[in-house]
């Protein structure tokens, strides 16, 4: 288990280094407000699925008839797919709940690029927004004869975060664990509002 100065959350708190624009909206933010996505069972788009990967597993599927993977994560019952077909991103405009991700495989590894990212309040539960220029790459990749998996993203969204955010961290790879679900119920997470 890694542990992050301030908490779980602590993880970007301590990585990020924000622009003045950053800054200013983590001050404003309120985590107990409406405004908190998860309030209305919105999880958090990635990198937070792999940062939480150390209290909530994460599944990749490969469906050898479609052009596709799934990405699922337990945390927020997050389900992502990426498209491996050689398809661009789409026009500027259009934006996503989790991003769009495109896929390729580099020998071994899979590299998925995601962009078109929706306005989220609060991506890394510091109050720190996804701007229209996010960027996230993730590498994926197994090792140790199969038992492990070597997980890397880079974050950049030059709005709100200075300097591209680069991690990396082994995974166990556990093929047998079922996910459960997280089942966000809206009406018990309104109640943690501020009133």
């Amino acid at each position: 288990m890694v542990a992050y100065p301030g908490g779980f959350d602590g993880f970007f708190t301590a990585q990020l280094e924000l622009t003045e624009a950053g800054e200013a909206a983590r001050a404003a933010y309120d985590g107990f407000a409406a405004e908190n996505p998860e309030s209305q069972c919105i999880g958090r788009p990635t990198p937070a699925m792999i940062v939480s990967s150390n209290l909530f597993p994460i599944q990749i599927v490969i469906d050898p008839d479609e052009p596709v993977i799934t990405i699922r994560s337990e945390f927020w019952d997050e389900e992502r797919t990426v498209y491996m077909d050689g398809r661009p991103h789409p026009e500027i405009g259009e934006r996503f709940p989790s991003g769009h991700s495109t896929g390729r495989w580099d020998g071994d590894t899979l590299i998925v690029d995601t962009t078109h990212f929706t306005d989220h309040r609060s991506p890394y539960q510091i109050g720190v927004p996804s701007g229209a220029g996010k960027h996230v790459v993730e590498r994926y990749r197994l090792n140790d004869g199969g038992t492990r998996m070597t997980v890397e993203f880079v974050l950049e969204d030059p709005e709100f975060i200075a300097e591209p955010l680069i991690h990396s961290r082994e995974l166990i790879y556990a093929p047998q664990i079922e996910l459960s679900r997280y089942d966000c119920d809206p009406e018990t997470a309104r109640r943690f509002q501020a009133r």
